[in-house]
This record gives structure tokens, C-alpha cells and sequence, in this order.
């Protein structure tokens, strides 16, 4: 349980102390150990999200490449909110839209594609 939050942070270092109780024993963990954590301060249940890998910016405007019936074109996208791996698309997809996942200066308008199914692990 969050027992104290420090509410300056540290202007180089960029980061916050926030002290820890614990109900029970925790092994592995010492006095003074330091962690990163993502604060998870807000999320939208149904937004569409895609790999931050999968835009591109053209002119300041944010891009996909979304494959429609076989073929890439270059689809604007709005954005919305974003964190380390995904971006929220507020425009220009919907839900089940196909979009190339790393693209890259090979890739053009009109471009034939095939979708190739996800390896099994």
C-alpha cells in the first residue's frame, strides 16, 4: 500500500518518491531499492489503439499504411492519447481495419500486400 508520495520531484532525475507498506513479508525487496512503475491515470474501455511503430508523420500530420482489398494506401489518421507502445486513433480507422505494422520507405501507394497469419509459439 501507498503509505506517503513526496510531492516535489527531482528536477534532473525526473522522478518521485512514493513510500511503500507492506501487509506482509515481501521477499527479494530491501530498503532503499528503487523501481519504475507506469501511473495508469486514465483509460478508455473501447478505444482504438494501434503500435506507435505502425505511424508514420508526413508534414506534421500522423499516418498509417492500411491494406485495403490487397492493396496499401496512405490513410490520415487524428491521434489521441498515447503511452510507451500504443497511440489511440481518434480518425481515419475503425475497428478490424488492417494496417502494416513497421513501415517502412519501400512501402507506397498501391503497393500490393499479403497478410501473412501470426506464428504460432
Amino acid at each position: 500500500m501507498v503509505s506517503r508520495i513526496v510531492p516535489q520531484t527531482d528536477k534532473i532525475t525526473k522522478t518521485s518518491k512514493i513510500y511503500l507498506t507492506f501487509d506482509k513479508p515481501v521477499q527479494n525487496i530491501q530498503a532503499g531499492m528503487t523501481a519504475t512503475a507506469n501511473i495508469i491515470y486514465n483509460t478508455k474501455p473501447h478505444a482504438l489503439l494501434v503500435r506507435k511503430s505502425s505511424v508514420f508523420e508526413e508534414n506534421h500530420q500522423s499516418y498509417v499504411w492500411k491494406i485495403d482489398n490487397g492493396r496499401l494506401k496512405k490513410q490520415l489518421i487524428r491521434q489521441g492519447a498515447s503511452d510507451m507502445t500504443f497511440i489511440e486513433v481518434l480518425q481515419g480507422l475503425k475497428k478490424g481495419d488492417k494496417i502494416a505494422l513497421v513501415p517502412d520507405k519501400s512501402l507506397h501507394e498501391g503497393l500490393d500486400v499479403k497478410i501473412i497469419a501470426p506464428r504460432k509459439s
